[in-house]
């Protein structure tokens, strides 16, 4: 009887609201990625297991390598089935030219992700009145940065496609 006792405080200190992240059985994290490995062709990668509820590919917002990929990003499935077998089928699987790491990804306390953000110190900001322009202006940077990143990543795929038909084309005229 004392042993039950224990598991059922130990289980309601656990669930109740503590620090402790839970697991969400529907959402990976899928880490280092090949900073070649667009979010089109993870995106349908990550599909042929099932549907994805969720799909997001992070980026650098700011220094040096602002608009590049960050090499992670999430995807929540539909059932927690789906994610089960993409994360046991592409764990330390290759993609592009890295082998990549595929596991659970932990939920964040509202508490946690306040904590973690950083104070952005922003030139153009500078005539910026209140919060909410401010919001809207690093809104309205991070979104063209992205864009920017994925327009030169595609071009760095399209480079890479002229390359690869070129080198196939003249294979076939030294045969």
């Amino acid at each position: 009887m004392t042993d039950n006792k224990k598991y059922v405080s130990h289980k309601a200190s656990t669930s109740s609201g503590s620090l402790h992240q839970e697991i969400n059985e529907r959402r990976l994290w899928i880490g280092n990625l090949d900073i070649r490995v667009t979010e089109y062709r993870l995106m349908k990668h990550l599909q042929s297991f099932g549907k994805l509820e969720k799909f997001d590919m992070l980026f650098h917002r700011t220094g040096p390598l602002a608009g590049q990929p960050r090499g992670y990003a999430f995807a929540t499935y539909e059932n927690k089935e789906n994610a089960k077998r993409c994360m046991d089928k592409l764990n330390a699987s290759k993609l592009g030219t890295r082998v990549i790491v595929v596991k659970y990804a932990h939920s964040m306390s509202k508490e946690e992700m306040e904590k973690s953000k950083v104070n952005l110190n922003i030139p153009v900001l500078i005539g910026v009145k209140n919060d909410q322009d401010k919001k809207e202006v690093i809104n309205r940077m991070s979104k063209i940065q992205e864009i920017e990143a994925k327009l030169a990543m595609m071009e760095r795929s399209k480079e890479d496609l002229a390359d690869t038909l070129l080198k196939k084309t003249c294979g076939s005229f030294k045969s």
